[in-house]
């Protein structure tokens, strides 16, 4: 769909991670001071990217930094995708029992490649 702005109280997070914010592995500090000194540079680093229904999909550090700098009116410039939230979780949650499928049934990588490329 592409790039649109956006007030940082219009972006929905998901915690799947409840400790996101608290990540002592993640540079919290030099994304901070990248964005107070040079400001948000989407172009540069990457945009925050969103779901057409308005979910973070990729970007939950940013997103996260910025709503500590900024208010909730403060817009972005995020890049929206073109599938909704609920059909990438429908995506995923498929993708997920395939693979728990294939494992369970110890079903071979030879296996999987020779149905791929009988269906195509």
């Amino acid at each position: 769909m592409g790039v649109k702005s956006k007030k940082l109280k219009d972006i929905k997070i998901i915690y799947l991670n409840r400790n996101i914010g608290a990540d002592k592995r993640y540079d919290w500090e030099g994304l901070t001071n990248s964005i107070k000194s040079e400001g948000f540079l989407p172009e540069k680093y990457g945009y925050i990217i969103v779901s057409k229904d308005g979910y973070i999909l990729n970007g939950h550090h940013r997103y996260i930094t910025l709503s500590k700098l900024y208010d909730e009116e403060y817009e972005v410039k995020v890049d929206v995708a073109k599938l909704n939230y609920n059909l990438l979780l429908t995506i995923l949650f498929t993708l997920a029992i395939i693979s728990y499928v294939i494992k369970k049934l110890h079903i071979s990588d030879k296996a999987i490649n020779f149905t791929v490329k009988k269906l195509f």
